[in-house]
Parts: structure tokens; sequence; C-alpha cells
């Protein structure tokens, strides 16, 4: 048998390069309404937040990626290695990871600008995240709606649902504003042609319409107007 000592091992000269936790959180379901595989939560029930990287703030800024919700799970799953699968995580624990990772990145306190609309003067203020994450609590699910013969059971929506909400809600807008401009234009051109037939009426001394038709017209075209007006809102 051979008595060499062993080696110690090699020890990696950039580890201390390497992202430490800055913060520790409790989640607000508790690790509640997860499914499995999707969590991995320590026995104190307290996660370890890491600070963003330059590729996370990078993703931030893709506004592409914020709008699928790709860009917030991977952020998530860069500065909280605890959760495996950020789609599934219950809606209200996403605004106290997202908070918890902003601490760890640039401090609790989060200044911004405020200016009065009356005297012009310009304001900063410092806001506590501490404080927001300490107001957010998790509802209890467990109680029940009792609607005479119907009892109604309530869960959280995770976040893949919640992106997809916001995702329809955006293309649902989107529509409504194209058709409000094509309306806008569409009421615009018949303003215009009233205004020319008008015009040209008073031209040919009432040879198409008569002096009762006219003033309908001019109403229509003040209608017309109003409501054309009202698409620009």
């Amino acid at each position: 048998m051979s008595t060499e000592p062993t080696k110690p091992a090699a020890v990696n000269p950039l580890a201390k390069f390497f992202r430490t936790p800055a913060i520790y959180v409790t989640l607000p379901s508790g690790g509640q309404y997860w499914p499995e595989g999707a969590l991995e939560l320590p026995e104190n029930g307290e996660i370890p937040i890491f600070p963003l990287t330059n590729r996370d703030e990078i993703t931030l800024r893709t506004p592409d990626a914020l709008m699928n919700g790709q860009g917030v799970v991977d952020v998530i799953h860069s500065c909280v290695p605890a959760i495996k699968d950020a789609w599934q995580m219950p809606s209200i624990d996403v605004d106290s990871t997202l908070i918890a990772i902003r601490i760890a990145s640039y401090g609790h306190s989060m200044e911004f600008d405020s200016k009065c609309h009356k005297c012009k003067a310009e304001h900063t203020y410092a806001l506590d995240l501490r404080h927001m994450m300490s107001n957010i609590r998790c509802p209890d699910y467990e109680q029940l709606l009792d609607l005479e013969k119907v009892k109604i059971k309530f869960k959280p929506q995770n976040y893949l649902h919640t992106s997809h909400i916001g995702k329809v809600g955006f293309e649902i807008q989107k529509l409504q504003n194209n058709c409000l401009f094509i309306l806008r234009k569409f009421y615009i051109s018949i303003r215009k042609l009233l205004i020319f037939l008008v015009f040209l009426n008073n031209k040919r001394k009432n040879i198409f319409f008569k002096s009762s038709t006219t003033y309908f017209i001019f109403t229509t075209i003040n209608q017309v107007t109003l409501f054309s007006s009202t698409l620009l809102i």
C-alpha cells in the first residue's frame, strides 16, 4: 500500500472573481404552488440572489425579449439558480424576485425624479425597495368562495400565463389603434367630399342641392368632424 501523501485539490485562481450571493430572501409563497422540479428550496426557506451580469443588463434592454417574457426568465435563471423553471413560478413570487435582483445589483435604495406641473420644480426621491418587498403578501388561496351551491377554489397564475395575457393585451391594443386610424382616415375623406360637394353646389347656383339639403350636409360635416376628433384621443 502506498503511503504517499495525497495532493490537495487545485484551487481555481479565478475563484475570488466568481459571483457570490448578495442577499437571501424568502418567497411570498413560501415555496407553495410551485410544480415539482421548478424550485430547489433550501431547508431554511431562503433562496440566494446573485447580482446582474453585463449579459443580464443587455438582456433587460432588449425590447423583444421583454415583450415575450424570455428576457425576464433568462435573468431570473441567471441571478436565482434555485429557480429551475421561471416560467412555472407563481405570479405572486415574480415581483419580489425581480425586486430582490434589483437590490442585489444596485442596493436597496432606488432614486427617481419628479417634476411639479405647476411650478416646474424638479426633485429627486429615494425609495426603499426593502419596504416594498416586505409589503408583498401571499393571499390565502385555500379559502373557498361559496356562491350558493357553487364553491370556487383559486390558485395563482404562473408567469407563463401572465406573460401570454400581456402579449394578447398588447396585440388587441395594437389592433384597436390600427382600426381607429383607418376609421379616422375614412371619416376625414367623407368630410372632404361633402365640403367639395357643397362648394360645387354653391358655384352652380344650387343645381344639385336645395337649401335644406345644404343645411343637412353641413350638419353631417360637423358631426363627422366631432367624431373624427374623438378618434385622436
